[in-house]
């Protein structure tokens, strides 16, 4: 059980520290965060039915659902981006998710 609660701990933490302002840049950032909430949710809820049930199989089968759709959620983003990147290059444009604006510079530079 503690295994499980620290588990889910560690899912949380690198789901809040993938939602800073600094790795928001990135066009996955929140399809991966979501990933790890799904992660540490089920691994609390399957603590605790384990618990009551020891012998079902119940939480095997949402953990295998919800990792095909969160996992298959984020290839979908990737494969967005990634798209959206390759059209960018052939018009010569950068990719609006790797710009950096004026403001954003001017924010990173001491006063």
């Amino acid at each position: 059980m503690w295994l499980a609660v620290a588990g889910a701990l560690l899912c949380f933490a690198v789901a809040t520290i993938l939602f800073t302002p600094p790795l928001r840049g990135y066009p996955f950032y929140q399809s991966l965060s979501f990933y790890f909430l799904f992660e540490g949710g089920w691994l609390l809820l399957d603590a605790v039915v384990n618990l009551i049930w020891p012998y079902s199989g119940f939480m095997r089968w949402v953990h295998g659902i919800g990792t095909l759709v969160f996992v298959g959620y984020l290839f979908y983003k990737l494969f967005a981006y990634y798209w959206k990147a390759k059209h960018a290059e052939k018009q010569g444009q950068a990719p609006k998710a790797l710009e950096t604006s004026e403001e954003e510079k001017k924010e990173g530079e001491p006063k």
